[in-house]
């Protein structure tokens, strides 16, 4: 009986580390579409000149 105790126990650690790995991942691309939408914003506020003097044009 104590080994299947122990047998749950590591299955449940192994589920939390899926779990846990797979929520960092989520918010590492939400926090990636977050700085992406950030960059649009300011990109879209520059003027046709600031993007021109960086090479960039509308």
């Amino acid at each position: 009986m104590s080994a299947n105790i122990i047998a749950a126990q590591d299955r449940a650690v192994g589920h939390g580390r899926a779990l846990a790995f797979g929520l960092a991942s989520l918010v590492r691309a939400w926090l990636e579409r977050r700085e992406h939408r950030i960059a649009i914003v300011k990109l879209n506020a520059l003027s046709d000149r600031e993007l021109k003097d960086v090479g960039l044009e509308r």
